[in-house]
């Protein structure tokens, strides 16, 4: 039993690693990993010094892999409009502001590489890596936005759900406990997946703003071992729901 469970999280993460998605999470928790160990000991010293330059190639990384985003990005956006078959008012507004932003960051990131490696001149590329960062910020903040209005919605549903189970069972509380309907349960459960989503959303935010040029609320007053494990723990976050979204589409087919 032991070892069947090994070989499928084994599986699994062979599936994670084949999969553009699950990789990109993998590597960007690595990058969180070296720079927590880039932070740790004597600043300036051997190790933290490879460390960091580990960090480094590990984000240009994913900044390579993300020029290749655009197009799936603006595909995205142009289905998804703003959203009108949503049911819960606003989310679909706020959705589709943040594909819109999300299809502004993938050019502006672009330009940001390019004036990095000299490729373009004349380009400044720290005003380019902020405008960056700034978009990632504006698209977390209506992320989270449109993850309280859902959860709100939710609880509504979750409500309505057990006022009725508590009608069909005759009143008895111990009767929702024991016999919850299907409704409920993939209510609790979409409740539980869009909490982890809003937790993660506010990890990336803390990062976002604390690396806009300071002056900005807390931009860069959060210590650097604070930004990496806040960083592994919105990964981890990710790369969970990225494998549970892979399970869950097994089960389909």
């Amino acid at each position: 039993m032991e070892s069947s469970s090994k070989s499928r999280y084994i599986k699994l993460a062979i599936q994670l690693l084949e999969n553009y998605r699950g990789r990109d999470k993998i590597i960007r928790i690595s990058s969180y990993v070296t720079m927590l160990l880039s932070s740790v000991g004597k600043q300036g010293g051997a190790m933290n010094i490879k460390f960091n330059v580990i960090t480094q190639q590990l984000n240009l990384c994913r900044t390579i892999l993300r020029l290749f985003d655009d197009l799936p990005m603006l595909a995205l956006t142009a289905t998804y409009g703003f959203g009108k078959h949503e049911k819960v008012p606003g989310i679909g507004l706020l959705k589709g502001l943040e594909n819109l932003v999300y299809s502004l960051f993938f050019p502006v990131e672009h330009i940001a590489w390019l004036a990095q490696v000299k490729v373009l001149q004349g380009y400044h590329e720290g005003k380019w890596i902020v405008g960056c960062i700034g978009l990632w910020a504006i698209a977390l903040v209506l992320s989270i936005t449109r993850n309280l209005i859902s959860l709100k919605a939710m609880k509504r549903q979750m409500e309505d759900a057990q006022r009725q189970l508590k009608i069909e069972g005759g009143g008895g509380i111990s009767s929702l406990e024991l016999t919850p309907t299907k409704s409920v349960v993939e209510l609790k459960l979409s409740q539980y997946n869009m909490r982890l989503d809003l937790l993660k959303n506010c990890a990336d935010l803390c990062n976002a703003i604390n690396w806009l040029p300071p002056g900005f609320l807390w931009s860069g007053k959060i210590p650097t071992p604070i930004t990496a494990i806040t960083g592994m723990l919105s990964s981890y976050l990710g790369l969970y729901q990225c494998a549970s979204n892979m399970i869950s589409d097994k089960k389909k087919v």
